[in-house]
């Protein structure tokens, strides 16, 4: 799969919520390790281009994960 900075897309069960999918993955990659602290996630824009789903769906996925407290955004 494409790497972005230390970040592999992935792919998704499209039976299931894919704000969730999302979530679910980039906080595991974060607990994990796999996605250290410092590194850059992709774009809104290009991780949703990456998924082939809808830009609206990687921002909410990224609010989300944001007010968890296991990313900062820029928004």
């Amino acid at each position: 799969m494409p790497r972005t900075n230390g970040f592999a897309a992935f792919a998704l069960d499209r039976s299931r919520p894919i704000t969730d999918q999302i979530v679910t993955r980039l906080m595991g990659s974060i607990r994990s390790g796999d996605l250290p602290v410092g590194t850059r996630l992709p774009s809104i824009r290009d991780l949703a281009a990456q998924l082939g789903v809808n830009r609206n769906t990687v921002a909410h996925a990224f609010r989300e994960l944001a007010e968890k407290g296991y990313v900062q955004t820029r928004f």
